[in-house]
């Protein structure tokens, strides 16, 4: 029998809390019938009276136990709202011939649950990888875009990770489209050296048109033809289950923590990718976190492993048709371009790459002409006034602040070179000229030409701004269309050589 006093807690936590059977056992540690014998009786518990075991027989579910495991089993990869019920288990299994209560159908099904998932939580098993197959996915990343007033811009950074070795490339890119998506996958391809035998990916659009059941996907007809001239091995992960490719979601979040923890300046993406990827080499002289050697001795490894690469470069591109409207323009993944080589009303063949647009009559026989691609960035703009307000009162600090190493060199020395006693005007300086509507560009040219003039004070710096701006809004004002000065009077330009002649030489005679 149980001390009196615990006997006294289980029937207040059941009768006067309503807490459940299981949740008191799970409290006090109990079994939960002997919670029920204490909590539900209305006898008082006796020390001299034997208590009799209750003897119940569960109810067996038979012949459908794996019936039932196996359809819980498929409904753990699904959505929560896709997944059978215990009611519709119970149905099916009346149509399969079931004789049971439902009752007994929700039992097995709410244990057998709770089996399975406590053991997917539980369980792990460790993976032995062999150099050579690797893993990709594609992440999210802010960068400073000098093109566009120093605001936040959204791209995409393409990652190819070997599990082996621990080691990863990766390269940025200004969309996920599939020109970009391939030519990214070819570049790195060439950094490393060769192509992993294996690659592992999510279920990305730009490589699986539909899947389908199981481990079956429908490829994209371009992602078809890149593995095919590459010679890998493709596979996918299971859908909802990201997990699977855990090498590279790792190695992503730690690239993204040390190498973009600040937006860094994106002023040329090929210069830009160069020295990413350079730094990612360098990142490889660690040891594995595991293995106690270094990654870069173990990625050699990998590499060894690696297919050659094709003779012949690869080039993705996809081809589709568009009209010239009556100004010569022609709409492009819902952007408009001037194609000037092309006739009003005719229709041409675009050949799509992942930085041009080549343009040909519409049976491709004949070549128009080619422009850049143009790309919509998501830009996030940046209260740069407000930035630097948080330095005000800390200048000292803003030389190590990622706010000032993303602006130009013109801004940052200008700051920096001043000593501390005179840093903090220069600061409330820059910080009027953003909220005086100023950009970084505008003001930029102005501190450049004021070192010319050896004035950096506030006052003349907000006059040569003032003038710079009002000089370009004149200059985009159009001239008047007159037609009665003289065409000799209208591109007349006076020589100070001849107002010193009608002046004389200035000597008496």
């Amino acid at each position: 029998m149980l001390p009196m006093e615990e006997v006294e807690c289980i029937r207040f936590l059941r009768q006067k809390k309503g807490k459940s059977l299981n949740e008191i056992a799970e409290f006090l540690g109990r079994h939960w019938e002997t919670v029920e014998k204490y909590g539900d009786s209305e006898e008082y518990p006796e020390n001299n009276k034997k208590q009799e075991k209750q003897k119940r027989h569960r109810p067996k579910i038979g012949e459908f136990e794996q019936t039932i495991k196996g359809w819980i089993r498929e409904d753990l990869r699904e959505p929560a709202e896709d997944r059978r019920t215990a009611h519709s288990m119970y149905e099916e299994l009346e149509d399969l011939g079931y004789e049971g209560s439902e009752r007994t159908v929700r039992h097995w099904v709410s244990n057998w649950k709770k089996e399975l998932i406590e053991a997917k939580e539980t369980t792990h098993i460790r993976l032995e990888h062999e150099p050579g197959p690797a893993q990709v996915d594609f992440f999210e990343i802010n960068v400073v875009d000098p093109e566009n007033e120093y605001n936040y811009s959204k791209r995409y950074l393409l990652l190819l990770s070997f599990p082996y070795s621990s080691a990863a490339m990766g390269i940025v890119l200004p969309s996920k489209n599939t020109e970009c998506f391939l030519h990214g996958l070819r570049e790195l391809f060439e950094i490393i050296g060769g192509v992993p035998p294996k690659l592992l990916f999510d279920n990305l659009s730009q490589a699986v048109k539909e899947v389908l059941y199981r481990d079956k996907r429908r490829l994209t007809e371009a992602f078809k033809r890149f593995k095919y001239v590459h010679r890998f091995e493709a596979e996918f992960c299971n859908t909802n289950a990201g997990n699977e490719k855990g090498s590279v979601e790792s190695k992503g979040g730690y690239v993204q923590r040390n190498f973009f923890t600040r937006p860094p300046v994106m002023e040329d993406p090929e210069t830009f990718n160069e020295e990413f990827q350079e730094a990612l080499w360098e990142d490889m002289d660690k040891q594995h976190y595991e293995k106690k050697e270094n990654v870069s001795e173990l990625f050699e490894e990998d590499q060894q492993a690696l297919l050659r690469l094709p003779v012949e470069g690869y080039e993705a591109s996809r081809t589709e048709t568009a009209m010239v409207n009556k100004v010569g323009e022609i709409r492009v993944d819902g952007e408009r371009i001037h194609v000037p080589w092309a006739n009003v009303k005719q229709r041409v063949l675009v050949k799509k790459y992942w930085d041009r647009l080549e343009v040909f009559t519409e049976s491709g026989e004949d070549y128009l002409g080619e422009c850049p691609r143009p790309y919509s960035f998501d830009v996030q703009k940046v209260d740069w006034a407000a930035t630097l307000k948080l330095f005000l009162n800390k200048p000292r600090a803003v030389e190590q602040a990622h706010c000032l190493k993303s602006l130009p060199e013109q801004l940052k020395e200008y700051v920096i070179e001043e000593p501390l006693s005179g840093r903090k005007k220069r600061i409330e300086t820059l910080v009027e000229l953003f909220e005086a509507g100023y950009t970084i560009k505008e003001t930029e040219r102005a501190i450049d030409q004021a070192r010319t003039f050896g004035r950096l004070d506030k006052a003349s710096l907000r006059s040569i701004a003032g003038y710079q701006k009002q000089s370009e809004q004149l200059e985009r004002v159009p001239g008047l269309d007159e037609e009665y000065t003289p065409e000799e009077l209208v591109n007349y330009s006076p020589g100070l050589d001849k107002y010193t002649m009608l002046a004389g030489t200035g000597k008496d005679e």
